[in-house]
């Protein structure tokens, strides 16, 4: 009985303790006091005139504004690739929470992170990794919602905190961070801290999971299976932690594929036209006639699924092309600044290429197709060994006269802007100046670095070199750039800088005559999209040259409409940018040649019909006589294959490849729209500008509706063949 009764009193103090030692976890678990954050790089988004003060993030206080980007309290960052927030606590502390508030919709350009790295430090200087908050989130994409992410369960003693964000796109929005811990831990040693490039390599890891998790939750959500199925590998794959590696994320997506794999008769490898090769375009079957002006490419793009339990490896064949030019692609995914994994690449495939179809996988394969002479003929396209699977296109080249003549009949000028000093162009200047060639491109602009203007030093050896790019017949822009003369040496068009500028000026007419340019292709360029304050510069500019030099002739870009009215009297050819424009609004002036543009941003997002085939149908509709985009190849970080190693998203529209180049969606989408003005141009001069204008304002009212430009494209062929 005494044993019995020690033991029950042993017993209850043990509890008793027991209760204690979680009663006061419980009291000192609370938000912990921050003293002081930093950010890098400062905030930069001000359209509402927030703050940029980073103590706003730790004031306690949330955004009282019911939309979060446009309230006074909250940090906002624009086109950065990574934003680090630095904190350091009151003491140092066991820390168990972070919350970070921020918000989203679609809609607006506005995406949650697409992750969140942890990293903790004792002293300010050596870090640990303590975790990621993933940004995944399942409600609808544009619709507003605010959104705190966190991070439980984190137990690291720390007293400073670095959060390096990865943002979704080009926005990011926080007004509040919030740490939950135990206050006074008594830790001063600190254990597994990384090196630079250790930190490096985890945020990239984790980035580049996060990238591969949406894409295969995307993917997931497109294909068949049943309900209990898709949740449970949507499961799997929101758990896996090592979405990073390749590996590990093919196999996942043979997982997906999987589910589409068809229980009937279909089962094998099924071949199919679909209805647009510039999307995600509609299965039309295993045949398709068309019609082919000679001179001009028909794209056709091939659906191949592999509907069975197996994996399927198998080159292609192509009969009936003899008396063509064909080439095919196979697209390729690339990551985009908006974090999405997109069949942007066309890789060009061989006969001897072999393909890989994991069970369920489809692929995309884009056909070009092109003759110089009339003919007929019945292609075949199939896989070696599969039998009664083969896609038959009928093809028909006719002679409509579009020929090099024609083209250049039609004065269309078509400028991407490619600076041959770009480092993508470097050993790759010849096949560079070919593809621009094919694509049509025939402005040549020199950019200011490379003619130096009022520099009457210079030997204009590097102009001379640089000449070695240009094509015949080319119109040449003289990008002067005089907005940097205004600021420094700040003589601009003072008596001194006139007399310098004309010896310059007449040094390089003597150096383009020599390279056989004529006066009528020589545009001055003196300002990129001139800015209301430079308008009385640039008058004067204008003014003078054409006094003292009659034969020039002036271009410039417009970004704001609004100052036509002002810079259209002065210019030869103004070029508008088409995103900020009511093309209805602006009609041709007698004399000057209207050009539009589109600048690119995060360019490997956007869509290659809407933005870039349909660029040359709007200047179709609106008598305009050129045509351009920003840029054919300007990359930001080490690599046009990675949207995320730059301040922003690359322009280019072509990849390399080795030591050579390759096409995107995106260009050759570009270049059918050119052919397509050839085309309308045609027709026009057959069937009248009424019944052409009534056939581009029907496709321009449905800029998604790709699978209707094939059909008019089609149908006007046909007519004009008759």
């Amino acid at each position: 009985m005494f044993i019995f009764s020690k033991l029950f009193k042993l017993l209850s103090i043990f509890f008793v303790m027991l209760f204690s030692l979680n009663a006061c976890s419980a009291q000192v678990l609370n938000k912990l006091r921050i003293k002081h954050a930093e950010v890098s790089p400062a905030p930069n988004y001000v359209k509402s005139g927030q703050t940029r003060d980073p103590l706003v993030l730790i004031d306690g206080k949330l955004a009282s504004h019911k939309i979060l980007w446009l309230d006074n309290n909250t940090l906002g960052w624009r086109n950065y690739g990574q934003i680090t927030i630095d904190l350091e606590l009151q003491e140092t502390s066991l820390i168990s929470q972070i919350i970070l508030h921020t918000a989203k919709n679609g809609a607006a350009g506005v995406y949650l992170p697409l992750n969140i790295n942890i990293f903790t430090s004792l002293n300010g200087k050596d870090y640990t990794h303590s975790g990621d908050i993933s940004g995944y989130d399942e409600s609808p994409v544009n619709t507003y919602k605010a959104v705190e992410l966190q991070k439980d369960n984190i137990d690291a003693n720390a007293k400073y905190i670095r959060l390096v964000v990865n943002p979704q796109g080009r926005l990011f929005f926080t007004d509040e961070i919030t740490v939950i811990g135990k206050g006074k831990s008594l830790i001063s040693k600190q254990s597994n801290t990384l090196t630079t490039k250790q930190i490096q390599d985890i945020i990239a890891k984790n980035k580049s999971a996060e990238i591969n998790r949406r894409a295969l939750i995307e993917k997931l959500g497109s294909e068949k299976g049943s309900v209990a199925i898709v949740n449970q590998l949507k499961t799997k794959i929101l758990n896996e932690g090592n979405l990073a590696d390749q590996k590990t994320y093919q196999q996942y997506q043979s997982l997906v594929s999987s589910l589409s794999v068809s229980k009937k008769t279909d089962a094998g490898l099924n071949i199919s036209v679909l209805s647009s090769p510039w999307g995600k375009g509609k299965p039309e079957g295993k045949s398709k006639s068309i019609v082919v002006p000679t001179n001009l490419t028909q794209y056709i793009a091939v659906q191949i699924v592999n509907n069975q339990n197996e994996k399927f490896s198998g080159s292609y064949s192509l009969q009936g092309v003899n008396n063509l030019v064909a080439t095919v692609y196979e697209t390729q995914e690339v990551k985009t600044r908006s974090s999405k994994n997109i069949e942007d690449v066309l890789n060009p495939i061989t006969i001897n290429s072999q393909l890989e179809f994991n069970p369920g996988e489809k692929k995309t394969l884009i056909l070009a197709l092109e003759s110089s002479q009339e003919t007929k003929s019945t292609i075949k396209f199939a896989f070696k060994g599969i039998n009664n699977n083969e896609l038959i296109i009928d093809y028909q080249s006719v002679n409509l006269g579009i020929d090099k003549n024609y083209q250049n009949s039609l004065a269309l000028n078509v400028s991407v802007w490619p600076y041959y000093t770009y480092p993508f162009f470097k050993g790759r200047e010849q096949q560079i100046k070919q593809d621009l060639i094919n694509h049509y491109s025939n402005v040549f602009v020199i950019p200011p670095w490379i003619l130096k203007p009022n520099n009457i030093t210079t030997d204009h050896s590097t102009l001379k070199n640089y000449l070695k790019n240009y094509h015949a017949g080319d119109k040449v822009m003289l990008f002067l750039n005089h907005r940097g003369y205004v600021n420094s040496p700040g003589n601009f068009m003072q008596v001194s800088w006139q007399k310098k500028y004309l010896t310059w000026y007449d040094t390089v007419l003597k150096i383009l005559k020599e390279n056989n340019i004529s006066d009528q292709n020589i545009y001055l360029y003196p300002f990129d999209e001139v800015k209301e304050k430079e308008i009385p510069l640039f008058k004067s500019f204008v003014a003078w040259i054409k006094k003292e030099r009659p034969q020039s002739k002036i271009y410039t870009t417009v970004f704001y409409p609004d100052l036509l009215p002002q810079i259209q009297p002065l210019t030869d050819v103004y070029q508008l940018l088409i995103s900020e424009a009511d093309l209805k609004a602006v009609s041709p002036t007698k004399g000057k040649d209207l050009w539009i543009y589109d600048i690119m941003d995060d360019s490997k997002d956007q869509d290659p019909y809407s933005r870039y085939r349909l660029l040359a149908w709007k200047a179709f509709q609106y008598k305009a006589n050129g045509i351009g985009f920003w840029n054919y190849a300007e990359q930001f970080g080490n690599s046009v294959w990675d949207d995320f190693d730059g301040d922003k998203g690359d322009y280019n529209v072509v990849y390399d490849k080795g030591n050579t180049i390759i096409p995107s969606r995106r260009w050759e989408a570009f270049k059918q729209g050119v052919e397509d003005y050839f085309i309308l141009s045609k027709y026009q001069q057959k069937f009248g500008q009424e019944a052409t204008q009534k056939l581009v304002l029907q496709i321009l009212s449905m800029p998604n509706n790709q699978e209707k430009a094939e059909e008019v494209r089609m149908m006007m062929i046909k007519q004009l063949s008759k």
